[in-house]
């Protein structure tokens, strides 16, 4: 499973990328958002589809410490 794969998918899809995407048995999550938009967690199966795109809390959740 290829990190840069999950990258070029959130790409492809409008997402700007920050950090780098987090691997787990079946997918990647990355931290991203579209233009200035709210920061989100994309899920990317290991072929490179995403198939989720999960709303972060106010905090910024797990990923606090990318988004500042």
């Amino acid at each position: 499973a290829d990190p840069a794969l999950a990258l070029r998918a959130a790409k492809a899809a409008g997402w700007t990328a920050k950090g780098e995407p987090e691997r787990h048995p079946k997918h990647f999550e990355v931290l991203a958002r579209q233009g200035s938009g709210p920061w989100a967690e994309l899920h990317v199966d290991l072929d490179g589809g995403l198939y989720k795109v999960k709303a972060l809390p106010e905090s910024g959740g797990k990923w606090a410490d990318l988004i500042g």
